[in-house]
This record gives C-alpha cells, structure tokens and sequence, in this order.
C-alpha cells in the first residue's frame, strides 16, 4: 500500500493525525471488547467463519490452507473481529463536527462549501454499499483466489486500508492549501499474496486505482511493464488509459477504477517467486485531448492533469507478486 504523486497523503497535521489515530485505537478497543464477550460465552454464532462467508457471497472462493487449524471458536471469533472492524461506520464518522471545531466554523459553512446538505452527501454519488462488504473484504484480503468484484465494492473509501488510517483525517482535519491536483494510490491483493501460475499458464491480476484523498482534479494515466519486470511474464492491459474522477470535496463516482492486468508465464519459467512491476506513465495524446476538452482547466468546476507526470515512472509503480510453479503444478 503506497501513495503515488505530487503530494503524499501521509503528510498530515498533528493534532488532527493524533486524535484520529485515538479514535481508531478506541474503535479497536470496543472489538476486542466484543471479542472477549463472544469468547466468554455470550454470543454463539452458528457456523464456522469461512463457511459463512461462502453461504452469504457465494462469488467469493476461499482457499484454505492444508495444515491451517479448523478450531472453531478462533476462526469464528476472527470472522467476526474483522466484520466489526471492515464494516463502514459512516454515521459514527462526525466529519462535518470535526472539521468545524478544527476550523472554528459553523457546520453549515462547510456544508456550503463542500456543496453538501449532511455529511452522508460526501458519498451519495458512490453506488450503495452491497450488504456482504465487510465478508467480502475479509476474504479478499486472507486470499488471493477470488471472482471479480464490481465498482460497488472498490468504489467505497472502506475498500482501501489506508482510508480510516489517513484518508479520513482529510476531512476531518481539513487544511485549505493541502488539496492537490494530482495524487493517486494503486493497490492489489498481491501485493502481499502472491499469485500462484503454473508454468506456461496464463493468469489475471485486478487492479485497483483511486484519487489520493483531498485530490480535486480529473486525472489520467495508462499502466505499463516496468522495463526491469521479469522476461518470464508477459502482461497485456484490458484498458489503454484510465482515468480517476476527483475525491474532494466528495467522492464522484469514478474516483477508483479497476483495471484487469492478463498475463502468461512461458513454459521454460523457473519455479519460483516473481516480482511484476507496472508503471503508471502518461496516457497517449489522443486520450489527453479528449480528457482536456472534458475536464480541462477553465471549464467550471472542473480541473484535469496527467496523474504520472509529476514525478519519475520508476517511482509510480505498483509490485504484483507471482509464484510460478512447474508444469506439473509443484512449487518451489
């Protein structure tokens, strides 16, 4: 998990960084909390974690390590600590109350400002959160063998893990000068669950891009192979260009995008683990035009800027790990 562009959305203000960070630490205090009364007897949910999941997104394909212990008040215990903690809490956020005792102005002033009428119009023009998100998420992030999931998951702020640890505070402790033009983060399952491909097989990475938090322009760029990727993986990109929609000061629809990387490993591959880099580079000049006469600077309200040009390709790129085994399917 990185951020990528001009401006790092790490850079925080301290007071505002500090009682975030509380907040959080509080809301994980109230899980365990309720983690130790599932343990002590309270609750006894009625089946085990993974197969709930499976019973309520049949879409999602868990893998379950071999050798992995199946004691089931743990793994249910785990299911439903990581349910409270994935599941969105939008009504418990008190945005607007935050940043106007951190501004020291009245909430209806942000209101006007941010274009708003409650704080639940920061997200109104994302689709609705389906009903087996947190499930969803979980699974994503224990496996990497999974189905597609469409923008209804990806485009909600709580797809990311970064949201609640930084992007969050963006509102919450708003600063006038720290809203960019340009700033986006790539994320992966991959990242950190490698991928496993047999030898002279074929595979398919999601990946998932979004306008760092606080950015207010349209930005455009297109994914390449990194020149040092490995000569063993060959990837082709389901879309010549991607273009991220603007997360300040609400989140418009198209703020993330998917893009679906297909790749092939040739036959002579060796077994073992590969690191597939991808670039974010600028977009051809075709797709800049086109993107300048709808969203370039001057029009009213709207703002565009190529997302890679800001700073070196080498340093936006995004590390998908792949394990490739032999043809007979053994690993390293």
């Amino acid at each position: 998990m990185h951020y990528l562009g001009s401006t790092q959305m790490v850079t925080a203000w301290s007071s505002g960084v500090k009682l975030g960070i509380f907040a959080l630490a509080l809301g994980l205090l109230v899980v365990a909390i309720k983690v130790q009364q599932l343990n002590a007897g309270e609750s006894s949910p009625s089946m085990h974690w993974q197969q709930g999941i499976l019973a309520q997104n049949p879409a999602v394909s868990l893998k379950v390590n071999e050798g992995a212990s199946q004691d089931f008040p743990s793994h249910v215990l785990r299911k439903y600590y990581f349910k409270e903690v994935l599941q969105p809490k939008r009504n418990e956020y008190q945005l607007l109350e935050r940043a106007s005792e951190f501004l020291k102005v009245p909430i209806s002033t942000l209101k006007k400002e941010w274009g708003i009428e409650s704080e639940e119009g920061l997200f109104s023009r994302l689709p609705g959160i389906p009903i087996d998100f947190s499930e969803t998420v979980y699974a994503l992030r224990s496996t990497a063998t999974y189905a597609s999931i469409s923008e209804s998951y990806y485009e909600q702020p709580e797809f990311y893990p970064s949201f609640l640890l930084e992007g969050i505070l963006r509102w919450a402790y708003p600063s006038p000068s720290e809203n960019p033009l340009n700033g986006y983060e790539g994320y992966a399952i991959e990242e950190e669950i490698p991928l496993e491909v047999n030898a002279g097989k074929s595979f398919s990475v999601d990946t998932y891009w979004h306008a760092a938090y606080g950015v207010k322009a349209y930005q455009g760029f297109s994914l390449v192979r990194a020149p040092n990727a490995p000569s063993e993986i060959k990837v082709q990109f389901e879309s010549s260009a991607t273009l991220l929609a603007p997360a300040w000061p609400v989140f418009e629809k198209g703020w993330a995008q998917k893009v679906r990387v297909k790749g092939s490993i040739h036959p002579s591959a060796l077994p073992g683990l590969y690191t597939l880099e991808l670039q974010a580079v600028k977009p051809a000049e075709q797709e800049i035009k086109n993107w300048k006469i709808l969203y370039g600077i001057g029009l009213p309200g709207k703002q565009y800027t190529d997302a890679a040009t800001q700073i070196p390709p080498a340093q936006n790129s995004l590390k998908v790990l792949v394990r490739v085994r032999n043809k007979e399917g053994g690993s390293s």
